[in-house]
């Protein structure tokens, strides 16, 4: 039995090293399309940033990160009153996402 039980640990944490390691992409990812949204706007790009950051928000606390879970759902939130489609209309709106954005690029930084 304990064998069992070693065994699915180790499973346990080759997926959670394997979701660690993904957050560097991920990171990368979401400061690209951001660093190109704050300077042209673009539904493609938005429509990216979107899902990455929907996903964070959907599975970091599943692998022991309520942290980054927290501050995704906090971006997105920002992102669903956004239009995809037009730029936001205030220089604010863009500094109100951006000390968000990059809390959370801070987090994907350095997951603890």
């Amino acid at each position: 039995m304990d064998d069992k039980r070693t065994k699915i640990q180790a499973q346990l944490d080759a997926v959670r090293t394997s979701y660690i390691a993904s957050l560097i992409g991920k990171r990368e990812s979401i400061r690209s399309n951001w660093d190109q949204l704050k300077s042209s706007w673009m539904a493609d790009k938005y429509d990216e940033i979107y899902l990455i950051i929907h996903g964070l928000a959907g599975s970091a606390e599943t692998f022991g990160f309520p942290q980054i879970t927290q501050q995704a759902r906090t971006v997105v939130n920002y992102f669903k009153k956004l239009n995809p489609h037009t730029a936001p209309v205030s220089m604010d709106e863009i500094h109100e996402i951006n000390q968000e954005m990059m809390e959370l690029l801070k987090l994907l930084q350095q997951p603890k």
